[in-house]
């Protein structure tokens, strides 16, 4: 079976278009040599741009949490703790994180927890990127 990874890039508001893209795109890079090094098939990958709003969630965090209620992320790899600012009690779907640069997997959210899901979600291998 094949094991599948998804990649969350993160930055906070504020960065020039230019900048916010070498900085998303250099995240991406290095999340894929570790996907590559630990033998995972990347499927979804996430481009955040903003703040973490759980109460009203953007478009690619929602997407995010959709996919993590679906049970089809893998292991979600981010660069660091920094760029996923939740607490293990946040209100989000149960979802396994690999922190690349502290070298830590951890689970993250409740299978209790349920939003809503749109019907135009796509199903797999998709990018979603927001500004």
């Amino acid at each position: 079976m094949e094991k599948l990874a998804s990649i969350f890039c993160h930055i906070s508001s504020g960065m020039m278009k230019d900048e916010a893209h070498r900085e998303l795109w250099r995240q991406h890079d290095r999340l894929a040599q570790e996907a590559a090094r630990m033998g995972r098939t990347i499927e979804h990958c996430f481009f955040h741009v903003g703040e973490f709003d759980l109460e009203k969630p953007d478009k690619v965090f929602l997407r995010l949490m959709q996919r993590a209620q679906a049970d089809d992320l893998g292991l979600v790899l981010i660069e660091n703790r920094e760029r996923f600012p939740l607490s293990h009690q946040a209100q989000i779907p149960q979802m396994d994180v690999y922190f690349v640069q502290e070298h830590q997997q951890e689970v993250f959210g409740s299978q209790k927890i349920q939003i809503g899901m749109d019907d135009d979600i796509p199903q797999n291998g998709w990018v979603y990127f927001g500004f």
